[in-house]
């Protein structure tokens, strides 16, 4: 079913940005490596994409499309089976869907964002089954993985702080400081090894001194203060994201503990039907949110914010007070995950690193049965207790309430704001006469503009001739 919910959005859309420059690196990596020199720095992202265009050079962007849509899936898969035994079955899926439908607005072509996921996926999983099973040759391939991923994009060195995981493990078990070590040591092994291996593969295909040539340039814009990429800037923005969703998650919580508390008061001062009360209230906030999705007030990214919220807290309880350890280990691998790979990147790519963490947060939310606590408030120098009841049929209520509120949120955006080409797809069925484009529909004006400018531009670009486009409007360039 995710699969396929994925599929369906494959058909629409069409970004003259950077899907046109993931298209490009992988129709020129092998014709003309030094023409993309500046996505080098996603190097195996442009092998594994080149490849396939190599092998069905007839399949377009749609081909890109679909072959992202598998990568996404094997993630699912191998996320799901990593996590099946030691979370709930149901919330687990539940998870699965709903980051799905968070990204559904997003390109659906292979790129360095979702392949970076698999492999980070893949390592984690290994890392997991090689500690847990006391075997060594796992941990070598987990940290060649990760090696590999670096490949995938440069920033992806970050995912040695993996190696952390290890020693976190042996922490949590009865493991010896030299074999903790030792452990740690062949991880970093397998992931020296692979970096070499890679890098002696590059210069056998000429492609090493690009490669050099593209993390020179990744350097360069993180040093230069004027960059909108330089460290600080990226630094600074990674800390923003993680303030807002601390505070998306606290309104929202606040919000809850008011309209229980009030239904509280109400059900020991009346003889009304609180209960009533309760699920009215509830859905007036469902409704509430969705007219302000609507008129737009409330965007997407306020969801991937509340998302990152719930998982931070539910994480930082899991840590310090969760009994299983192999819940606390894969929290932990995972938080590592959504802490390093946004650091790279500007953009809101937080979404991507969801998959282990996001559906064990879940879990530990939704396995809360009731809430019977006591708040303490100090007032004009007196302490008050305030009691804190909700009962099951309640929190199932918020639960449902959630649920249907992020169903809405995500699909509503996904429906009308295809990437970089916003508008309703009903009226997304018009196709641009390239044989690249074939299957892709957009809008009627976006349609007539890009025929009119090929037809035109036909007239003056001939065979062999320089395309200046690669860095302003690449997918004119791919076309």
């Amino acid at each position: 079913i995710l699969f396929l919910y994925q599929i369906i959005f494959i058909f629409q859309g069409l970004d003259f940005a950077d899907e046109g420059f993931y298209a490009v690196f992988y129709q020129q990596i092998f014709r003309d490596p030094q023409s993309v020199m500046l996505n080098f720095m996603y190097w195996l992202t442009g092998i594994v994409g080149g490849a396939f265009v190599y092998v069905f050079p007839q399949s377009g962007l749609l081909g890109i499309r679909l072959l992202g849509v598998i990568v996404t899936t094997s993630t699912i898969i191998l996320a799901y089976n990593l996590l099946k035994k030691h979370i709930s079955i149901y919330h687990l899926r539940l998870a699965l869907l709903l980051i799905i439908i968070l990204i559904s607005n997003d390109p659906k072509e292979l790129n360095y964002d979702n392949l970076s996921m698999l492999l980070f996926i893949a390592s984690i999983v290994l890392l997991f089954n090689g500690l847990h099973e006391n075997k060594l040759y796992k941990l070598l391939i987990s940290g060649a993985l990760v090696g590999l991923n670096c490949f995938t994009r440069v920033t992806n060195i970050l995912g040695l702080s993996l190696a952390l995981s290890i020693i976190y493990y042996g922490y949590m078990n009865p493991h010896t400081l030299k074999y903790v070590i030792k452990q740690t040591l062949i991880f970093l092994s397998g992931f020296f090894l692979m970096v070499i291996a890679i890098l002696l593969f590059m210069k056998m295909i000429n492609h090493l001194n690009p490669f050099i040539d593209s993390v020179g340039i990744v350097f360069h814009m993180g040093t230069d203060e004027d960059s909108d990429h330089n460290f600080k800037h990226l630094l600074f923005n990674l800390f923003k994201k993680y303030f807002l969703s601390a505070c998306y998650f606290v309104v929202i919580f606040v919000f809850g503990v008011a309209v229980t508390l009030a239904n509280n008061f109400l059900r020991s001062k009346t003889k009304f039907k609180v209960k009533s009360l309760y699920t009215i209230l509830l859905f007036c906030f469902f409704g509430l949110v969705c007219y302000l999705t609507v008129i737009g007030r409330i965007k997407w990214i306020m969801m991937l914010f509340f998302f990152m919220g719930l998982t931070l807290t539910a994480t930082l309880l899991i840590i310090t007070n969760h009994q299983n350890k192999n819940i606390k280990f894969l929290a932990f691998t995972g938080i590592l995950i959504l802490f390093f790979y946004p650091a790279g990147s500007d953009e809101f790519v937080e979404m991507f690193s969801l998959w282990i963490v996001f559906p064990i947060a879940l879990d530990y939310f939704f396995s809360i049965k009731k809430i019977d606590n006591t708040l303490f408030v100090t007032r004009m120098g007196h302490q008050q207790s305030i009691a804190l009841f909700i009962d099951e049929s309640q929190i199932n209520q918020i639960k449902k309430i959630f649920i249907y509120t992020s169903i809405f949120i995500g699909l509503y955006y996904t429906y009308y704001y295809p990437y970089f080409n916003i508008s309703n797809r009903i009226n997304m069925h018009y196709t641009v006469d390239n044989k690249y484009l074939r299957r892709i529909y957009t809008n009627k004006e976006r349609a007539d503009v890009v025929n009119e400018l090929l037809k035109e531009s036909a007239k003056y670009i001939k065979k062999n001739d320089y395309v200046l486009a690669y860095d302003c409007i690449p997918m004119f360039h791919y076309l």
